[in-house]
């Protein structure tokens, strides 16, 4: 493995000596920095996995693929819009991507650049309602989703890009847990991140982990605004940010236990202006004071 960015910043001391000198914001900045760096990183490789660069291609086939041509018109008309494919990822021998042709609702779909090779790949939530709830994300041999089904209001699914393989990992019934006043549509997947063995996962305000079973899956713990910039340390440590009421919102890490995550330093990241807001306008405040450390570590 690739070693992490965030490693190569120093020890909790090398870094709160830093922000003595440099200030709460610039390190705050830093520490993001870092975090959208190694996330761009897995996601080039994401998309050149399958690719070679010791095929031969020959003179017509190289004037062929820099043709551009309509494999299959999914939604007829002019009415796709914000609805084209989207999320593509390519799986094995396939290319996946989610589409919606409204009378299916937003679903998995794949293709092998073919027209008779693109196809719906499995109908989770059969009729006009939606059965994959977020982007797809590379895991093992496959793929990972969010989804719901006619008996699931919420849940972690998998394909291997086969629609035998395509299968619910864990479903839930209580609208995964994230309270009433989300519905089951505005329930989201995001940051699906691998460390080690396992695959870790914001859904909507907490923060998730699955080792690929049912049994193996559930959240790590909730936040009052959603954990973003989910980068794996090393084999068994995920760094991410998260907002509570007591600390704004900070840099965070885990092992998989709710027991086991804590937040590592006061680095004002509340006070960019992108962070989203916490439920306590007097912890952003706070949280804008000068850097200090406060790691539990």
């Amino acid at each position: 493995m690739r070693p992490s960015i965030l490693r190569r910043l120093g020890t909790r001391r090398d870094v709160a000596a830093a922000a003595r000198r440099c200030g709460p914001a610039l390190m705050a900045a830093l520490f993001v920095f870092a975090i959208l760096a190694a996330r761009a990183a897995a996601q080039s490789e994401l998309v050149t996995i399958g690719l070679s660069t010791d095929v031969a291609v020959d003179d017509d086939a190289q004037r062929a693929l820099a043709t551009p041509r309509l494999v299959l018109d999914i939604m007829p008309g002019p009415r796709s819009g914000l609805l084209a494919p989207r999320d593509l990822l390519p799986v094995g021998n396939y290319l996946l991507f989610t589409a919606n042709p409204l009378e299916s609702g937003a679903e998995p779909w794949r293709t092998d650049g073919t027209t008779a090779g693109t196809r719906l790949l499995r109908n989770i939530f059969p009729g006009p309602s939606s059965g994959i709830a977020s982007a797809k994300a590379r895991f093992g041999q496959g793929a990972v989703f969010g989804g719901r089904d006619r008996t699931t209001d919420c849940g972690l699914w998998y394909t291997d890009g086969t629609p035998n393989g395509t299968r619910r990992v864990y479903g839930s019934r209580d609208n995964c847990g994230v309270g009433p006043e989300f519905t089951p549509a505005s329930v989201f997947f995001r940051d699906f991140t691998a460390v080690g063995e396992a695959l870790y996962f914001g859904v909507t305000l907490q923060l998730w982990r699955s080792d690929g079973t049912s049994t193996g899956t559930g959240r790590v713990r909730a936040f009052d605004s959603s954990p973003r910039g989910l980068v794996a340390l090393d084999e068994r440590t995920l760094l991410f940010t998260a907002g509570t009421s007591d600390h704004g919102i900070e840099l965070w890490r885990t092992d998989g236990t709710a027991e086991g995550s804590r937040w590592t330093s006061w680095f004002a990241v509340s006070a960019l202006p992108w962070a989203p807001p916490t439920s306590n306008p007097a912890s952003r405040s706070t949280a804008t004071a000068t850097a200090r450390s406060a790691s539990t570590n």
